[in-house]
């Protein structure tokens, strides 16, 4: 393997991309072409991705746990554990338990927080939920109303 050089092929394409995408063309008001374009983007990321991944599996087999590399800094290696099958419901019982035994002492009026601020703060610190807009909008909850929204633009999807 040459490093050098593939690093260097690496770090120059994006420059090179740049460059021959900025050369005007009197097609360029054609989206077939733009369509062209992003769709060999989005299959160069694809292969890159696969390269990476063979590049990592080779680093993975060579390389011990933590090694300095100079220029880069400390490469640490470490196994990553993928959960999966979550016990939602039985989590949500244990924690919303736990919080109320959490509850948080103001100690100017001497009183507990409330139950349901103990628990909405508990999963808050445990959990990051993913909203998901239909079964809030079949709770007639207005989204709008617990979300900062602003257009972010379309998408392109190709074939």
């Amino acid at each position: 393997m040459n490093a050098q050089t593939v690093t260097q092929l690496l770090e120059e394409l994006p420059t090179h991309l740049e460059e021959e995408y900025a050369v005007p063309d009197h097609n360029d008001v054609d989206p077939q072409r733009y369509a062209y374009v992003l769709h060999a983007v989005r299959n160069l990321r694809r292969e890159l991705a696969a390269f990476e991944d063979r590049v990592e599996a080779d680093l993975l087999k060579h390389a011990r746990r933590t090694f300095v590399v100079p220029g880069l800094g400390e490469v640490k290696i470490s196994k990553v554990t993928r959960r999966t099958g979550w016990d939602n419901a039985g989590l949500i019982r244990k924690i919303t338990a736990l919080a109320l035994d959490e509850r948080i002492l103001d100690t100017r009026t001497g009183e507990y927080e409330p139950a349901h601020e103990a628990v909405a703060r508990v999963l808050g610190e445990c959990a990051r939920p993913s909203w998901r807009l239909v079964p809030l909008r079949a709770r007639n909850i207005p989204v709008d109303e617990y979300c900062h929204e602003e257009p972010d633009g379309y998408s392109v999807k190709i074939g």
